[in-house]
């Protein structure tokens, strides 16, 4: 993968457009290559010097602030509501990858111009909740459980691998995801972590 961008990189007549996207392939298969080395660890408990106590909150601001930047959602009309400082155990680089994931899944279904709203909250002492809310067309309830399968994919070039490892890393933080209709008209992610 890694090789391919190199070799794509060298092609002297990309235009703006293709070398964004031979940078997005690139810090793809870099993020990718970075989970898939978390995730194949889980079974030796390998992820759990990589757990430390951060603000929830913030970790999940600078994460869309920095997905904003992405060319899919651009776009986008991408609104952030977070609570004050939310204290967890968390694996940030997971809660990361599983903040842009989610976003760029939601931008898919959005298309230009669609609106993706965030809220990240606490329910008491008991859990903080982050939610993805889109304008897109929704997922109809009987795919909400399919769409997390690995290699599922209702996308033309999709691999079928963002929701998959956005459940993945849920379950690593002992979490649960939800997918519900949201008020905005399309789907609602929601993940609710334990304190």
């Amino acid at each position: 993968g890694v090789a391919t961008a190199d070799l794509l990189r060298m092609q002297k007549n990309l235009t703006p457009t293709q070398a964004e996207m031979v940078a997005d392939l690139e810090a793809t298969f870099t993020r990718m290559t970075d989970l898939t080395r978390r995730l194949s660890t889980l079974g030796r408990g390998g992820l759990q010097g990589e757990f430390a106590t951060a603000d929830l909150a913030s970790v999940v601001r600078d994460e869309v602030t920095f997905a904003c930047r992405h060319s899919r959602l651009r776009s986008c009309q991408v609104t952030l509501q977070a609570a004050e400082a939310i204290p967890l155990s968390i694996c940030t680089p997971m809660i990361q990858q599983m903040i842009v994931n989610l976003l760029l899944n939601s931008a898919d279904a959005v298309q230009a111009n669609g609106r993706i709203e965030v809220r990240v909250t606490r329910n008491g002492d008991e859990a903080a909740v982050i939610e993805v809310h889109d304008s897109g067309h929704g997922i109809p309830k009987d795919d909400r459980e399919k769409i997390f399968d690995v290699f599922y994919t209702t996308k033309p070039k999709g691999l079928g691998l963002g929701l998959m490892s956005v459940r993945a890393a849920t379950q690593v933080h002992h979490g649960r995801i939800h997918v519900d209709d949201s008020p905005l008209g399309g789907a609602c992610f929601r993940i609710t972590l334990p304190i």
